[in-house]
């Protein structure tokens, strides 16, 4: 057993841990590692009453805007300095990527103001990358912002035609997946017709969207539109955490279509699995993918449909998987450690 480090944490996310989700992997990730290492860690969902026991040497939470509000009200009621980890959607918000449907200008504007508040409370702001750390500090965050890359491991892949029961493939299918909550910002369906086009000179192309349904209507039109497509397109259920990797052994190629994102867990998952990647090139994809190097990077409609013509080929993908999963990315150990020493050093400075 490990010695107890004497450090109290209490992290606060915007749902309960029993789901899946970006967010729910990064937390409990983070959580196991830390009790591990002798860490006293609490959790709970901002959803929730809150009710805690007893004393907090830091109280941590992750999603600027879901979490970290209700966190604040805690870390001021038993005196422990405020750590927020923005996750993307709170960096990013649709507003900024004309997915508000229905927002107003005022209520952008009234975000902002929300966003900057709460950092202003906090004693220590925690960011996945260099660019998250730039756009953070043009949205008016005056704290110092810490960049502690999310931890992965070097995993054992999984059984292939586990996953492909899973996806609901015939074992000589070219496998597109996409890992993704669905909701707009994720574009699953802006890709489908882009597909399509090159289904037509490779028919043993599939596309399997696989993640939970986070925005309702959404997720009922994307059925729709992939029921009209036919059976070579269809939406997954999500699975545990433990049975991706046999979902990632099963994928020829992970697909990331994303408007926003803060540090797409699913990437650096697949990435690290030896698979080949096809990203939106957006900051936070840059950050994971070298283009033409460990992977492929798209901008608009024919950049996509070239990439994927060049996936067809399978040397391709194994040179892009092989240096994707050598390439050099944060232990679950460093990420652990990172966080160990921000807990102590606001511990020590009373949050100063």
């Amino acid at each position: 057993m490990r010695e107890a480090t004497g450090v109290r944490v209490l992290l606060v996310g915007p749902t309960s841990l029993d789901g899946v989700g970006g967010n729910v992997s990064t937390i409990a990730r983070l959580r196991d590692a830390l009790r591990g290492a002798g860490v006293d860690i609490v959790y709970r969902a901002a959803e929730e009453a809150l009710a805690v026991d007893g004393a907090f040497d830091v109280v941590h939470a992750f999603h600027a805007l879901r979490a970290a509000p209700r966190a604040a009200e805690v870390a001021a009621g038993v005196g422990a300095p405020l750590v927020i980890t923005l996750t993307g959607t709170d960096l990013r918000p649709p507003h900024r990527t004309g997915l508000g449907i229905g927002a107003s200008v005022r209520d952008a504007e009234d975000e902002d103001c929300a966003f900057r508040a709460i950092l202003d409370r906090a004693s220590a702001v925690v960011v996945f990358d260099d660019a998250m750390r730039e756009e953070a500090e043009a949205r008016g965050g005056r704290r110092a912002l810490e960049v502690i890359a999310q931890g992965c491991d070097p995993p054992r892949l999984g059984d292939g035609g586990e996953g492909r029961a899973v996806l609901g493939v015939e074992s000589d299918s070219l496998v597109f997946v996409m890992v993704a909550g669905l909701r707009p910002v994720k574009q699953p369906h802006v890709i489908l017709p882009w597909l399509a086009r090159v289904r037509q000179r490779a028919p043993r192309l599939v596309y399997r969207v696989i993640g939970p349904r986070l925005d309702a209507r959404y997720a009922v039109h994307l059925g729709d539109l992939f029921a009209s497509a036919g059976g070579w397109a269809r939406l997954v259920d999500p699975v545990p955490h433990a049975r991706m990797s046999a979902v990632y052994a099963a994928a020829d190629v992970v697909v990331n279509a994303s408007l926003v994102e803060g540090m797409s867990g699913a990437l650096v998952e697949a990435m690290s699995h030896g698979r080949a990647v096809l990203a939106s090139d957006i900051p936070a994809n840059r950050s994971l993918v070298d283009h033409g190097v460990d992977g492929l990077l798209f901008d608009g409609e024919e950049a996509f449909v070239t990439a994927v013509c060049d996936l067809l080929d399978a040397r391709a993908r194994e040179r892009l998987g092989e240096a994707a999963r050598r390439r050099p990315r944060t232990s679950v150990a460093e990420e652990r450690d990172r966080h160990l020493a921000l807990y102590r050093r606001v511990k020590a400075t009373g949050g100063r």
